[in-house]
């Protein structure tokens, strides 16, 4: 059985794959909103709701939720590094745009 620390690293690889698949589909046009933020809404429980409930939802624009996404993968890589003992995630690290 995986620790809690093994478990906490696999499900931040998972987000940082999704982030990464956000921010590769904002500059594509064709690419609806509701995907993208799809992807930056992933492992909440409001992807989801967002995903087949209603496609016109614009809370938010699509960069913004991926700028969002990628800061909150960057929170959570640090609790996941300060529970590992400082040791650094096996996930790489993403620049955020302060905007």
């Amino acid at each position: 059985m995986a620790s809690k620390q093994d478990l906490a690293e696999q499900l931040l690889r998972r987000a940082d794959t999704d982030a990464a698949g956000a921010r590769a589909m904002l500059p594509i046009d064709e690419v609806a909103d509701v995907l993208v933020c799809f992807h930056a809404h992933q492992l909440t429980p409001y992807a989801a709701g967002l995903r087949y409930d209603d496609d016109t939802v614009h809370a938010v624009k699509r960069e913004t939720a991926s700028r969002w996404a990628t800061a909150a993968v960057q929170w959570a890589r640090g609790l996941v590094e300060e529970a590992g003992g400082g040791q650094k995630s096996s996930t790489e690290p993403e620049a955020v745009d302060g905007g």
